[in-house]
């Protein structure tokens, strides 16, 4: 019920991140169709081979087509409740056996850095920060603005420890009001009063740490390899010297194909 299309050639690219995050090698997936499927004269040998596997669905078979993409997972080691401080470890749960792809200091520091975040360090296989309420309120990356103190002021006007939430007093110059009340609000603030430049609004800790956790998230989680299953060179030869189309079995195809993660 499914075909599958294979490179049987090398796609290259000078800049090696490039090459790895975009390019298709040998053995790589490019795309699954359903039986039957009308192959154009550039699918086929020399640049690809074809699988068919009558016994699996197209659906079944999706997974093989999917690039290989970091999964950041963030942890609360531990919290000091009175300064509305977290401590947290961050790590790659998309890592091979063999420890590729593992999270760096140099994936991840910039962006906590933009949102203020201190004592940020590296222990194999994770980066440790704290992230502090109250200096993420004032950090470039919560207004999505670089520079902001050149553009606000702040004072904590309260914080309960029991809650954990704190009343924030923000004067703002030379941002539109709109972005201003946009920017509270998208990170999980409630505006208590807003008084010429002057902003008053309320936020919990735990819900500014979850879209802090989003945005580095969407940030900084790349393609690392262009595809997470694979088949050897010496199969795609044997497909090669087979005419370039095969038909397998479920067991052969699940026995054919490999998941980096295993390497």
């Amino acid at each position: 019920m499914a075909e599958i299309l294979f490179k049987a050639i090398d796609a290259n690219h000078s800049d090696p991140i490039k090459d790895l995050r975009g390019c298709y090698k040998i053995g790589y997936p490019v795309v699954v169709m359903p039986d039957d499927h009308e192959w154009g004269n550039e699918e086929r040998l020399p640049k690809f081979v074809i699988i068919k596997c009558p016994e699996v669905t197209v659906e079944q078979c999706q997974q093989y087509i999917e690039s290989w993409k970091d999964d950041f997972v963030y942890t609360v080691v531990s919290q000091k409740a009175v300064q509305g401080i977290y401590t947290v470890r961050v790590q790659n749960d998309s890592v091979s056996v063999s420890g590729l792809n593992n999270i760096t200091l140099d994936k991840v520091e910039n962006y906590l850095l933009n949102w203020n975040c201190n004592n940020i360090s590296f222990t194999f296989p994770y980066v440790q920060f704290d992230f502090i309420l109250w200096q993420v309120v004032q950090s470039d990356g919560f207004w999505g603005k670089e520079n902001i103190d050149d553009y606000a002021s702040f004072e904590l006007d309260s914080y309960d420890s029991e809650t954990g939430v704190g009343i924030i007093s923000a004067t703002v110059y030379n941002i539109d009001e709109l972005i201003v009340l946009d920017k509270i609000q998208f990170n999980g603030g409630v505006l208590i009063s807003h008084i010429g430049d002057v902003y008053q609004f309320s936020i919990e800790k735990s819900t500014i740490f979850n879209k802090f956790k989003e945005e580095v998230k969407k940030r900084t989680e790349l393609t690392y390899c262009r595809r997470k299953f694979y088949i050897s060179v010496s199969n795609v030869q044997l497909i090669i010297n087979s005419g370039g189309v095969i038909t397998l079995t479920k067991t052969q195809l699940l026995n054919l194909i490999k998941n980096k993660f295993d390497d």
